[in-house]
């Protein structure tokens, strides 16, 4: 629905019209915990910016600046981030946006005292079929939890509030026309 091409041809089709609203949504803020932030600066060479990432070359892999990485041991490491893009990572994972209101500036290498979470079994046994949507929601909610928990040692929080959410809402929509 972003583009106007798409737009113009669900218009046409479907004579669907609609319009987008702002409602205030439970959201989290990532805030400073008492103490102050206790982050390690981004370290040259700790991951790879995007755009230089090439895949193979018969060099080890090192993380792509940004993204979450899971080590061995469960551990999670966010290399080359804002707080900006953690709280971008970390809503992926909880039931609802992360807004970051820490105020910190700049780039950081963010390590997580994580443990495994065993994924779903049809993620690592694809003749099991996809993963069912309470399966994929407890894992996501295992995970979120995790990292809500290791916050407070990186001298950070999530409260719980209230924030501005976008929604598209449709006015109208007909059964398309025949070709």
């Amino acid at each position: 629905m972003r583009g106007p091409m798409m737009q113009a041809l669900l218009g046409d089709r479907f004579k669907l019209k609609v319009h987008r609203e702002s409602r205030e949504i439970p959201v989290y803020e990532m805030t400073l915990a008492k103490g102050g932030a206790k982050l390690q600066p981004y370290q040259e060479g700790s991951c790879i910016p995007l755009d230089r990432f090439q895949m193979g070359g018969g060099q080890p892999f090192t993380s792509m600046c940004g993204m979450l990485k899971t080590n061995r041991n469960g551990a999670t490491d966010v290399n080359g981030s804002t707080i900006a893009n953690l709280c971008r990572l970390l809503s992926s994972l909880a039931d609802r946006d992360i807004i970051d209101k820490t105020g910190i500036t700049g780039m950081f290498d963010i390590h997580f005292d994580t443990h495994p979470v065993e994924p779903p079994r049809s993620l690592s046994d694809p003749s099991s079929g996809p993963p069912t949507a309470v399966e994929m929601a407890q894992f996501t909610s295992e995970r979120f939890a995790q990292f809500q928990a290791a916050l407070p040692k990186l001298g950070l929080k999530l409260e719980p509030a209230k924030g501005s959410g976008e929604y598209l809402v449709i006015d109208r929509v007909e059964r398309p026309s025949e070709n």
